[in-house]
């Protein structure tokens, strides 16, 4: 059973997929001349990967904004799931030069203490290692993320211990595979590093480390665009509504967008069911559906804004190789092996908000690594005096200031307007599974895999925070 997939599908053309129908003999090519479907879109591609027939549909079942880590995840399973559902994923950077996972240091882990978030990144990290299975291409190479099955090191003072190992505990009983380790175990596993004012720290054992952001992106792009979706480089600037009956307690609908493409021009597009996947800037997409400007439940905002991080990378030639873990320090500073050629990636989060940098350029503050993350990296392993800072980068989080976790499902009075937004960070390591959330809530009605319930938009009238507890 599809649950309400049927009532899903397109009422007429304009999708932009490429399907041979049984029976159409005349539709059949010549066997020396055969293209697979995937070939044919692909000649029509640009270098950024969009469609060069970037044409506004003027119907799709499902209208998906933003086309980054998240918007195509969310793609790639409506379609595995519903192939006749029309899908247009509306992108406006199509080259990803302000996406948050694009500008990303790639980690995933599975040590959190929401049980929710374990769940989500065991489930990438399983869809991590078959990949090839999952987004194979005809006539394409096999896609390959580069994972790097590392483990993260979470390290936690005297005061953090207690937490630090219930919040392992739970992450066993999920089945992620996490050690323990006391002070006297961590300083003979590493000892490079410097351990004062450590009690214990969790290492990851399987399915933790970092991987190619990028190539994630381009894998599940070019597997949706095989799958018949359509990439429109544009941007959506407001919507149509309709009331659904006499009362507000009986909701509205939006019935359409108006996207401006990279032309300029401006095409209206009906759909069935409307996603925010705009990251950062989930915000301005939720106030042109007038969450957070209208009335009654409509006046309250989502409450996601952009975040700048800062990225280095540093090499140090006597620093530690296939011994170096993604370490997670106390202070919120972190640091990673990059290659086996002496380069590190690190960073650190804002000490507070006042630390806070401003969020209308990508500039970097060379200043938090003299005087912040440097600092504290050679504290907790001497090798890094002698480093050597080579380049950085800034990106953004989506950043959920409520309580810095997702905002998934429909909103509680527009019915077909749903939330993947607000990961704080967290969104590269549990888009595949926010991907197949957000596909199960449209076509069965209800959560199949991972229960998200405790993440919908309703808690921001209950105030209920969703709170990592001891983990960045």
């Amino acid at each position: 059973m599809v649950g309400n997939a049927a009532r899903l599908y397109a009422t007429d053309d304009g999708s932009g997929s490429v399907s041979w129908e049984q029976g159409d003999e005349a539709a059949e090519p010549k066997a020396e001349k055969y293209k697979s479907p995937w070939k044919l879109r692909k000649e029509k591609m640009e270098d950024d990967g969009s469609v060069s027939e970037n044409i506004v549909p003027q119907h799709t079942d499902i209208l998906v904004v933003g086309g980054g880590v998240i918007g195509s995840s969310v793609a790639y399973w409506i379609k595995q799931q519903s192939p006749k559902s029309t899908v247009t994923v509306v992108e406006r950077d199509p080259v990803y030069t302000r996406a948050a996972s694009m500008l990303s240091c790639g980690g995933i882990r599975h040590q959190f203490s929401v049980p929710e978030n374990v769940q989500l990144s065991l489930y990438t990290s399983a869809f991590l290692t078959n990949i090839k299975q999952h987004l194979s291409v005809l006539d394409e190479s096999l896609p390959d993320v580069q994972f790097n099955n590392h483990g993260y090191l979470f390290l936690a003072q005297p005061q953090g211990a207690e937490q630090l190992a219930k919040n392992v505990a739970m992450q066993r009983d999920l089945g992620a595979q996490i050690a323990l380790l006391n002070k006297k175990q961590l300083e003979e596993k590493y000892p490079w590093m410097c351990f004062d004012g450590i009690d214990c720290g969790a290492l990851g054992l399987e399915g933790e480390g970092w991987f190619d952001p990028w190539s994630l992106v381009r894998a599940l792009k070019q597997k949706n665009i095989s799958m018949g979706s359509r990439y429109v480089h544009g941007e959506l600037v407001s919507f149509e509504f309709h009331s659904l009956g006499n009362s507000d307690d009986e909701g509205s609908k939006i019935d359409s967008g108006v996207i401006r493409t990279a032309g300029g021009g401006e095409s209206e597009v009906r759909f069935s069911l409307v996603i925010n996947c705009a990251g950062p800037w989930a915000a301005e997409v939720a106030e042109m559906a007038k969450i957070g400007t209208g009335d009654g439940v409509l006046s309250l905002p989502l409450p996601v804004e952009p975040r700048k991080r800062f990225v280095f990378v540093t090499h140090c030639s006597n620093g530690p190789k296939l011994d170096c873990p993604f370490v997670v320090d106390p202070s919120g500073m972190y640091f990673r092996r990059e290659g086996l050629g002496g380069h590190y990636i690190c960073g650190c989060s804002p000490a507070s908000e006042a630390d806070e940098p401003e969020v209308d350029n990508l500039e970097v503050d060379y200043n938090v690594y003299d005087e912040r993350v440097w600092p504290l990296m050679a504290n907790r392993a001497p090798c890094f005096n002698n480093s050597k800072l080579k380049s950085a980068w800034a990106g953004f989080y989506d950043y959920n200031v409520f309580d810095q976790n997702l905002v998934i499902g429909p909103h509680p009075y527009l019915k077909n307007f749903y939330f993947a937004n607000g990961l704080s960070g967290h969104g590269l390591q549990h888009s595949v599974a926010i991907g197949r959330a957000v596909m199960e809530l449209i076509i069965y009605g209800s959560y199949q895999t991972i229960n998200l319930q405790k993440f919908h938009f309703d808690r921001f009238f209950t105030k209920t925070a969703v709170l990592e507890e001891g983990i960045i």
